[in-house]
């Protein structure tokens, strides 16, 4: 999918990565494939190798989402105050994806204090037979039950956004630093094949 920079003023282009220096976002068109694939397995991986420029960020800031807005999407990578986070929409859960509908649980993230701002991290999320795990610099840092079925869930108009959400902008959701790598499976990635990608580097 191509995906096109919505103010190229506020990103770098860099030889292995693209940083955002200010809010702005890459939008894509609707990821149709992408959804319809990973709904029916019903399990995922997110994986990315990134620079925050901060180690807190309010919103929580988006990193990585297939969204339509602020509120409403299938899965997106964030980042808050010192941690990541994956949500992640279910027919149990509500539109955004933060919590299940009965209160119960929140979304995963990967604990207090684990963003790092000084150096790139290799940040990666699964979804395995409804559980979720967390994993920073290939080891991991957390895991949950995350219930329920992404299937009939998930919209498949909903498009790929990188850095922001559409409507983030006037939200505050941007996302500022490097990004180096971004990518998605319709599988869960086993903890050694997590391992194996960090130590393959961005």
């Amino acid at each position: 999918l191509d995906l096109m920079v919505e103010d190229e003023t506020r990103v770098q282009w860099l030889g292995r990565g693209i940083r955002f220096v200010q809010g702005t976002n890459l939008l894509g068109p609707a990821a149709t494939r992408l959804t319809q694939a990973c709904a029916a397995t019903g399990n995922i991986t997110v994986e990315a190798w990134l620079l925050a420029d901060h180690e807190a960020f309010s919103g929580p800031a988006r990193i990585f989402s297939v969204s339509t807005d602020t509120t409403s999407r299938n899965f997106s990578l964030v980042q808050g105050r010192g941690d990541y986070g994956l949500r992640y929409r279910t027919d149990l859960t509500g539109g955004n994806g933060t919590s299940t509908t009965d209160g119960t649980l929140s979304m995963l993230t990967s604990g207090p204090n684990t963003v790092d701002a000084t150096q790139p991290q290799h940040v990666v999320f699964t979804r395995d037979n409804g559980i979720m795990t967390s994993y920073i610099n290939g080891t991991m840092a957390g895991s949950r039950m995350w219930p329920g079925s992404p299937t009939p869930a998930w919209d498949d108009t909903f498009r790929i956004m990188v850095g922001n959400e559409s409507d983030g902008g006037a939200n505050n959701r941007s996302w500022l630093g490097t990004i180096y790598l971004l990518a998605v499976w319709c599988r869960a990635l086993d903890a050694t094949e997590v391992s194996m990608n960090y130590a393959a580097g961005p």
